[in-house]
């Protein structure tokens, strides 16, 4: 488990290495990140889907571990699987970081 969020890291540490590049013109810089952020998000996402189902047994062992050793817990938690790990990761390694940029460039390639 902790190979595979080490590899949802690298990925995401990439993606924004990537997106932080500069481009002489703004416009193409915009255009630039809008297309590699989508791109990675796409093959990001599509990878967790397929994966969270080829998971399914162990998202359920996992689950089914954590409520017998939490009984008293009152929460509502939220069960565990591969795609909600992933979308953390891709949340704060990536979309945090990139947030206003993406706004930005959105708004550069809409003028």
């Amino acid at each position: 488990m902790e190979h595979l969020a080490q590899i949802f890291v690298e990925f995401c540490d990439f993606t924004l290495q990537v997106l932080s590049n500069d481009y002489p013109n703004p416009k193409e810089q915009a255009v630039q990140l809008l297309e590699f952020y989508n791109t990675q998000w796409r093959a990001f996402s599509a990878s967790l889907q397929s994966l969270d189902s080829d998971f399914q047994p162990f998202n359920a062992l996992v689950n089914r571990i954590y409520s017998s050793l939490e009984k008293d817990d009152d929460k509502d938690d939220y069960p565990f699987s591969i795609l909600k790990m992933g979308m953390v990761i891709w949340r704060y390694r990536v979309y945090k970081r990139v947030q206003k940029q993406v706004l930005k460039a959105s708004e550069v390639v809409v003028k």
